[in-house]
């Protein structure tokens, strides 16, 4: 049987909209109505959120983490890490492509090219 973290590794990190239709509507037994009608924001917008038309918001963050007793900071790392999982997959291959500046972030100034 596979750990969490080696389904996450194989699988990615879930998506925000899977966390959230399993915290709220599975655990909870909440209704998109009542949960959109809890967060103050419409249901249809609600509903793309959950199948993950539209993403997770500073804004929707504060609001997730203040209905449902959670950080808004924990939401918005649901979709940083889910975002660049994602893009670390479209971009496979071209990262590899581009040069590496030593140095760039410690704080010197001059740069070099790495092999």
């Amino acid at each position: 049987m596979m750990t969490i973290s080696e389904t996450e590794e194989r699988l990615g990190p879930p998506a925000p909209c899977e966390v959230l239709r399993d915290r709220a509507l599975i655990e909870l037994g909440l209704t998109q109505a009542q949960l959109a009608n809890a967060l103050g924001v419409s249901r249809p917008h609600l509903n793309m959120i959950l199948k993950g038309r539209c993403g997770i918001t500073a804004d929707l963050a504060l609001r997730l983490g203040h209905v449902l007793g959670t950080d808004a900071q924990y939401w918005l790392q649901l979709r940083a890490e889910f975002e660049l999982h994602q893009e670390s997959q479209r971009m496979h291959g071209v990262l590899e492509r581009l040069p590496r500046l030593v140095g760039a972030l410690s704080g010197g100034i001059s740069l070099s090219l790495a092999a």
